[in-house]
């Protein structure tokens, strides 16, 4: 999301662009005004909220009203940005990045635009499929099926701390999980279903 300004363009920090840039990207920007944008443009601009206006922002053009009003949203961001895009914070669009001392270009316009479609739409099925995953998780953990189709041996060695009793298990000589009376320090998944809390 971040840029940090250099003499000739700006070095990328961030996640908001990831799949795009990488932080450490330097991104040639090319000063533009602001009816020369089009959908899909990845603009820098100011953030007019910081001090001295030195954070940058480089994020995809998603909408251009019929006024003219430009809305911005990084491609891993699901919300777009709240900020106004006028003349005096805009620096300019990015139409080349350079990565390892080697120049690429930037996907701009309707095949910028599909690209970061496809990218948001892929966050958003990672995220559901993760909410799904834990609440089947869940319901194998309740359910202790795991236990009467996978059984490892699992060493268990307890020991006495100042702090109270520890037990660690073991599986294959590597430590899968630690508790400490009733509070678990470490788990190791899928270890967690075969040991009682």
């Amino acid at each position: 999301m971040n840029a940090k300004i250099s003499e000739n363009g700006f070095f990328y920090c961030g996640c908001s662009m990831k799949g795009v840039f990488q932080p450490g990207d330097f991104l040639h920007v090319t000063p533009v005004t602001l009816t020369a944008l089009r959908l899909g443009d990845i603009i820098v601009f100011r953030d007019p909220a910081e001090n001295k206006r030195l954070k940058r922002i480089a994020h995809r053009i998603v909408a251009i009203d019929k006024n003219r009003k430009i809305s911005t949203r990084g491609d891993n961001n699901l919300a777009s940005d709240t900020i106004d895009i006028t003349k005096d914070i805009l620096i300019g669009r990015v139409d080349r990045f350079e990565r390892n001392g080697k120049l690429h270009c930037v996907a701009y316009g309707y095949r910028g635009l599909f690209r970061a479609y496809h990218m948001r739409l892929r966050l958003v099925a990672y995220r559901k499929l993760i909410r799904l995953f834990r609440l089947c998780y869940a319901a194998l953990r309740n359910s202790r099926f795991l236990t009467l189709i996978w059984n490892p041996k699992l060493q268990e060695i307890s020991f006495d701390t100042p702090t109270g009793k520890r037990i660690k298990y073991l599986h294959c000589g590597k430590t899968v999980m630690i508790k400490e009376g009733r509070k678990i320090i470490l788990k190791k998944r899928p270890y967690d279903l075969l040991v009682d809390n």
